[in-house]
């Protein structure tokens, strides 16, 4: 009993030292709890109150100049890839996105251009960031591809300055954008007008040097521009003759020829719409300080083989 006491009292005076630090006057930079002794992260700041057949234990702090503890590793950051396809005779792209492997991103694009256009699709694809497309005046797909969006835009800008109104844009894309989807593996954006998209080329020839009556051939609708620029070459020396100096003087993939006469002579300009060709033509002779009267205006996608006489 005697002894059962004196554990009793020891104990008691134990749990006095420990809520005195707790309420002592003073701001107490720490806890002191039991502890075996100093050791990593922690520093000894004294004994417990001992006797009566308890003994002492070590009190301890936790040390404010150690490293804390390092943290667990974060989780792997998740990598999504992007992919654009396109074909040099369609005016729009195929864009996939949100694949966690570049060559899941790669076929997505490339088997729907494909089950569309036949062979020759060509792919881009990107991490982690932007695709961006667009169309030139005369039909070309423009792409550029980048982890910032204003740098995507900035060299698409620098790829289309050589147009007098630059690019019609596409559209930009990015890695974790969202399309028509089955919720699993297919995540594709379409072109959006079908009835457009496999291109129709025009071109026009004309007499260089000597000879030229102010009479240019323009060949429409045709399925590629090498078959444009043969047709339109072939009317031009058939006018002038076999050996006749002709030369293609413009070609675009869908959109409209615009032919217009200048103080200097005659020109023809070409963009994807009608209003674009016509604005065009206008910076263009604001530019030389030109007086320009229109001519006459060609729908490319429209078949046909015209001998036009500038009036």
């Amino acid at each position: 009993m005697i002894m059962l006491n004196r554990l009793s009292i020891a104990l008691c005076t134990f749990a006095v030292f420990c809520l005195s630090v707790l309420l002592s006057s003073e701001p107490a930079a720490a806890f002191a709890y039991p502890c075996n002794g100093p050791g990593p992260g922690r520093i000894m700041v004294g004994m417990s109150p001992g006797g009566n057949g308890v003994a002492s234990v070590p009190m301890c702090e936790d040390d404010p100049n150690s490293a804390p503890q390092q943290a667990a590793p974060p989780a792997p950051a998740r990598n999504d890839y992007s992919a654009v396809a396109w074909h040099q005779d369609a005016n729009d792209v195929w864009a996939s996105a949100r694949y966690q492997e570049r060559a899941a991103a790669d076929n997505m694009a490339l088997r729907h251009c494909t089950e569309v256009m036949g062979s020759g699709c060509q792919v881009i694809w990107q991490v982690n960031g932007y695709i961006g497309a667009a169309l030139g005046a005369t039909g070309n797909i423009h792409w550029a591809a980048d982890g910032s969006k204003s740098k995507v835009k900035k060299l698409l800008d620098e790829q289309c300055k050589g147009y007098v109104l630059g690019c019609l844009p596409i559209g930009i894309f990015k890695s974790t954008d969202t399309y028509e989807s089955d919720g699993q593996w297919i995540n594709i954006r379409k072109p959006k007008n079908a009835a457009l998209l496999r291109k129709r080329y025009g071109a026009v020839a004309w007499l260089m040097g000597p000879g030229y009556d102010g009479t240019s051939f323009v060949a429409t609708g045709h399925a590629t521009y090498p078959e444009a620029v043969d047709a339109a070459l072939a009317a031009c020396r058939k006018h002038n003759g076999a050996d006749a100096k002709c030369e293609v003087s413009m070609g675009t993939g869908n959109g409209f020829l615009y032919s217009y006469r200048t103080d200097k002579g005659d020109s023809f300009t070409a963009d994807q719409t009608e209003k674009r060709a016509e604005q065009a033509m206008n910076l263009s002779c604001k530019k030389d300080k030109l007086t320009c009267t229109v001519s006459k205006v060609f729908d490319v996608r429209q078949p046909g083989l015209f001998a036009h006489r500038m009036r």
